[in-house]
This record gives C-alpha cells, structure tokens and sequence, in this order.
C-alpha cells in the first residue's frame, strides 16, 4: 500500500471491523460534506476500502459468486462513488466502436456461404 499512496499501510491485524467502520464512516462524511475523497488518479484507500464493501453487498456480487447480501444495486454504488471519486473514465465508453469486418471475416463469411 505504500507503494501505492506513498502512505504507510496501516496495521490493523485483529481490528478488521473497526477499521472497515472508520473507512464507511470517513466516506460517509465525504458525502455528507459533499468533497471527494484525495487522490487524482487513484482515490485514497479508506474510499477504496468502501467501495469493495459495497460492491460484496450488492447484487452482481451476489449473483456472481453466491455470497453477501446482494442488498444494493450496483448502479447504486456507482453513482456513490462517482460522488467520492468524479466520474472514472470509462464512463461514457460505448465500448467497441462498430468496426467493418476484417478480411479474414470477409473470407470466412464467404467460405462458410458457399457451402
């Protein structure tokens, strides 16, 4: 994490649950103040911290692995953590553009229509 943040990790080895409440908390205070957590590239860890327990509380999550409450949606947490963070940079990505077909799939749609 040092690496990372150029902060020191934290210890917290025994005190997991305490430290995830300190980390809801701090990003609850964010949005109550209506600031974004610090970071320009990569949000701080306590928000970082939020938004994976957030994300094992909705329901992708759920539906994925079968576990956590799946009691949040995840356009939920999105819109939550676009508030902390601004907007990431994918978010107004339309994937792929519509590209024409290669000339190998040109050669393969013409092969497999001449059988």
């Amino acid at each position: 994490m040092a690496l990372s943040t150029g902060k020191p990790a934290p210890t917290f080895a025994g005190h997991e649950q305490a430290y995830l409440a300190k980390c809801k908390e701090h990003a609850e205070q964010l949005l109550r103040q209506k600031n974004r957590g610090e970071g320009d590239t990569h949000p701080e860890v306590d928000v970082r911290v939020f938004a994976l327990s957030a994300f094992a509380e909705s329901d992708v999550y759920a539906a994925l692995t079968g576990r956590g409450a799946g009691s949040r949606r995840l356009v939920d947490i999105d819109r939550i953590l676009e508030r902390l963070t601004g907007p990431s940079e994918s978010a107004r990505d339309e994937g792929l553009p519509r590209m024409p077909p290669s000339l190998v799939e040109k050669a393969e749609e013409e092969f497999s229509s001449a059988k």
